[in-house]
């Protein structure tokens, strides 16, 4: 929460109001601190409700798997809100008919599913975009994988392939390389939708891609501290998910003395790097 706080205070909320106030440096990096804003924002409350559920004694599954380590769009939806994304596909994919039909038919399903889940968010042409966006490039991956079965491209194990596998390398450091490449594009595909999803109308979307550009003059937003912090956060994604696990395990085994000085650090930290107000949650709107 602090973290989406400060990036939508620092440059997020300045860059979106008036993209063509900024030079392309801040533009890039106010559309990657909103990818990290919308993920924190999100994913921590979702964490509350999950912490909170639990001391009721609920279990509730985990909503965000590391999204932006996917190596493709399936796999980004498989790990990105993943209880919407769990509607989608049992509510709408499946009944429209899901992949049981011809090829044409589940590239439609595919795309339906997406556009619908694009318009849930709002009756507004930047939602519709997106929801395009995203279904025609994921149906676009399968085509390219039934097409071509050796280009597994990490293309969401569609036709039996591997996750992680962009081409059927000889070698190891080919497939690392492959995997880093679709690890790549996918995270600039999702980027670039959240430009639809940030944008309050298609006038601000022309804006921003206009200001990438422009590579003129020294950013005004952008400092050390607020790089690092976007891309710290982007790097922790890449964290094996066990790490935060044993943390907690180990914690729990220390006692009231030493957990309440590791809370006090805690909220000493979140005092120094907050900035002042409280941005609301973004899907407080939806």
């Amino acid at each position: 929460m602090v973290i989406a706080n400060y990036l939508a205070t620092e440059i997020v909320d300045k860059v979106f109001f008036d993209p063509s106030a900024y030079g392309a440096v801040d533009l890039a990096v106010g559309t990657y601190a909103y990818a990290i804003q919308i993920y924190c924002d999100f994913s921590g409350y979702s964490d509350i409700a999950i912490g909170i559920a639990a001391l009721l004694g609920y279990k509730f599954q985990r909503n965000f798997n590391q999204p932006y380590r996917a190596k493709n769009l399936r796999e980004f939806w498989r790990r990105w809100h993943i209880s919407l994304s769990t509607l989608l596909r049992d509510y709408l994919y499946i009944p429209l008919g899901g992949s049981h039909g011809s090829k044409l038919a589940t590239y439609r399903n595919i795309i339906l599913t997406m556009v619908l889940g694009g318009i849930w968010h709002g009756a507004a042409w930047t939602f519709v975009l997106l929801g395009t966006f995203h279904g025609v490039a994921i149906a676009l991956e399968r085509f390219i994988a039934e097409l071509k079965p050796q280009y597994n491209y990490a293309l969401a194990g569609y036709g039996g392939g591997s996750v992680g596998r962009m081409l059927e390398f000889g070698d190891s450091g080919g497939r690392f390389i492959a995997g880093v490449a679709g690890v790549f594009i996918t995270f600039n595909l999702v980027c670039f939708s959240w430009i639809l999803f940030r944008s309050t109308d298609m006038d601000t979307v022309y804006a921003l891609l206009r200001g990438l550009g422009n590579w003129q003059g020294a950013p005004e937003l952008t400092t050390p501290f607020l790089s690092v912090l976007v891309f710290g956060t982007l790097a922790s994604q890449f964290f094996p998910i066990r790490w935060v696990e044993d943390a907690g395990r180990k914690l729990a085994n220390f006692n009231a003395i030493t957990l309440g000085l590791v809370l006090g650090g805690g909220l000493l930290l979140i005092e120094a790097v907050s900035p002042g107000g409280v941005a609301s949650f973004i899907y407080f709107q939806f």
